[in-house]
């Protein structure tokens, strides 16, 4: 087991002290070249069957998606903070905050992590000012897709009027991709990040 220490920004609070965590599973002695040696990549290479193809379709969510970079960074936060995936939470603050995010947006942000049906137009709740009328649709089609899978018709044709077929596609792929890497990052980490 190795120690970790991470900076946290949990999307279920303020930033907390430097932590430290033990990896269940042990990091590679070698790695493959080409890749940015990120803890998380480290961990997915235990995996040499898939590990080229997970590395290059993540690559792909960040530089190669339809999607401008200010609305997929609004996808990740929310669905990182709505997963409870801190590690990547925290690694996607500064990012956000380099494409325009706001502390205000990732504030609301970290509220819908911890509430069902944050963003749903039947939620009185909501502070959604801080977010234009195509960033909320966004927010609302995340979450639906988070909290569902089905999709209301109302909200279907929303979307489907601003993003098109390959923008949801990619926000629905991005969310997976977030999902399942969460998830290494859950199992091989003690309970010290929860």
């Amino acid at each position: 087991m190795a120690d970790i220490s991470i900076l946290c920004h949990s999307p279920r609070g303020k930033l907390s002290s430097k932590i430290t965590a033990m990896a269940r599973l042990p990091y590679p002695s070698s790695y493959p070249a080409g890749y940015a040696p990120l803890n998380v990549l480290k961990l997915l290479s235990l995996s040499s069957a898939t590990f080229k193809h997970w590395a290059d379709i993540g690559t792909a969510q960040f530089m190669k998606l339809s999607i401008p970079a200010p609305e997929r960074e609004l996808a990740i936060l929310l669905t990182t903070a709505k997963f409870g995936s801190t590690y990547e939470y925290t690694h996607h603050v500064p990012v956000s905050a380099k494409f325009g995010i706001t502390d205000q947006q990732r504030d609301e942000l970290a509220r819908a992590g911890v509430r069902k049906n944050y963003f749903a137009a039947s939620n009185e709740g909501r502070n959604t000012a801080c977010f234009s009328p195509k960033e909320t649709t966004l927010l609302r089609f995340v979450e639906a897709v988070i909290e569902g899978p089905e999709i209301p018709q109302a909200l279907w044709d929303e979307t489907k009027a601003i993003f098109s077929d390959r923008e949801i596609v990619e926000l629905i792929t991005l969310q997976v991709w977030l999902v399942a890497t969460a998830a290494v990052l859950f199992v091989s980490l003690t309970d010290a990040l929860q």
